[in-house]
């Protein structure tokens, strides 16, 4: 009767997201150049809310950028608009790290949501008067209402409300869906953010098994998984930006392989 050899996982912690894969496997590749973009599929949210648990900061500023009654509905124009609203918004505060969402109002309007993260204070009145000469409105109303921010400062609050907008800014808008006939490229992108290069380790099966299950438990009580589901899976801490969820998991790694089980 031959060995049973159990198969080496590669485990990968970021800040607040870890992942098991199986080195054998290798990396993927990628499937090519991508076609026209007509929707916010399933699929960008995912890498979305990925991106959104690999980063770490401290204070998010949530700024939301809508246009007057009257509204491009050109994706030339509006994402010209979001370009050049980049360009000044630099120009007068620094390469701030950044992660951008498009999304459409039930009036049809785009609008555009920002999540800065570790800006210092600026004052919402000069973020109007901004997009205001951006989208060259005459409109007062929108001179004072178009840009909308949360501020959000408070330690002990911050990785719950930070999740929250994570998950609102990855949402999958069932509009885009209805009207497939929107070809307006991009639906989310970042700005000045240097992925960090995650902790990694080479595990095994049990051990993969062992960690995974243990996070689980930690954040919703015990559940099991069966072993194949290892083979390539994702799992995000319940906060977002603050390191705990990975700090947690890189502790509690560190104590298997010591312990060799």
């Amino acid at each position: 009767m031959g060995l049973l050899l159990t198969h080496k996982r590669k485990l990968r912690i970021w800040s607040d997201m870890l992942s098991v894969s199986c080195p054998q496997e290798g990396e993927p590749s990628g499937g090519g150049k991508r076609g026209d973009i007509e929707v916010f599929s399933v699929a960008s949210r995912y890498r979305l809310f990925r991106q959104l648990h690999q980063i770490e900061f401290k204070t998010v500023t949530f700024i939301t950028l809508t246009y007057p009654g009257d509204f491009p509905t050109d994706p030339g124009v509006y994402k010209g608009h979001l370009k050049e609203w980049r360009r000044r918004f630099e120009a007068a505060y620094g390469k701030v790290p950044a992660i951008w969402r498009l999304e459409f109002q039930k009036r049809g309007a785009p609008h555009f949501h920002i999540m800065y993260l570790d800006l210092d204070f600026t004052p919402i009145r000069d973020l109007c008067w901004l997009w205001k000469c951006v989208v060259h409105s005459w409109d007062m109303a929108h001179e004072l209402l178009g840009v909308d921010v949360k501020l959000i400062t408070d330690s002990k609050e911050q990785a719950l409300i930070a999740s929250y907008l994570g998950k609102y800014i990855a949402k999958v808008d069932e509009r885009s869906r209805a009207d497939e006939s929107r070809h307006v490229g991009r639906w989310w992108g970042r700005w000045n953010i240097i992925d960090l290069a995650p902790l990694e380790y080479e595990i095994s099966d049990r051990q993969a098994v062992q960690i995974v299950n243990f996070v689980l438990a930690t954040r919703h009580g015990s559940q099991e998984w069966e072993p194949v589901d290892y083979s390539l899976c994702s799992v995000f801490g319940s906060g977002m930006g603050g390191g705990e969820f990975g700090a947690l998991v890189r502790r509690y790694a560190d104590y298997l392989i010591k312990r060799g089980r």
